[in-house]
């Protein structure tokens, strides 16, 4: 008879590890953090402050680069 070769179950995940899983793999998608939760959406994200073309800065704002508004853009140059 062989042995059992199943691999054991890995340990349970702490919160912080859990989540900070979870924000390594949603920064591989096209996803943005609004209010804590996640919103997935194929139109432009900022990558400093998370705005989008559907909810812009306070203020609003337009894109100077791909990924970038020009409310962070002008917070950057100072």
């Amino acid at each position: 008879m062989r042995p059992d070769r199943r691999r054991p179950a890995p340990p349970p995940l702490t919160l912080e590890e859990a989540c900070a899983r979870l924000e390594a793999a949603a920064a591989q998608a096209p996803t943005v953090r609004v209010d804590g939760t996640f919103v997935f959406t194929e139109h432009g994200v900022c990558r400093v402050c998370g705005c989008t073309d559907e909810q812009a800065c306070p203020g609003g704002c337009i894109w100077v680069e791909p990924n970038l508004c020009s409310r962070c853009a002008r917070k950057r140059k100072r």
